[in-house]
């Protein structure tokens, strides 16, 4: 699968699903299952300052998103 991640404040990615997307590469690629959610998070708010946790309403339910981000399958 080919991925294509755009960034800027527009785009936004619920934190599972850009978790669960990871897990799919990280398997794809076989890298380390040491590589799990905390890590991944932290680095991606390091590398990339304009990415960030928020929680938004979705179906009268709050949900954690990640703002800053998207990815896409190209």
């Amino acid at each position: 699968m080919q991925c294509r991640r755009r960034l800027g404040p527009e785009y936004d990615r619920q934190k599972g699903i850009l978790f669960d997307e990871f897990e799919e590469f990280r398997s794809e690629y076989a890298l380390s299952d040491k590589m799990e959610e905390t890590w991944f998070f932290r680095g991606l708010y390091d590398r990339f300052p304009g990415v960030k946790q928020s929680k938004i309403r979705l179906g009268g339910e709050r949900a954690r998103v990640i703002t800053g981000i998207s990815v896409d399958e190209e």
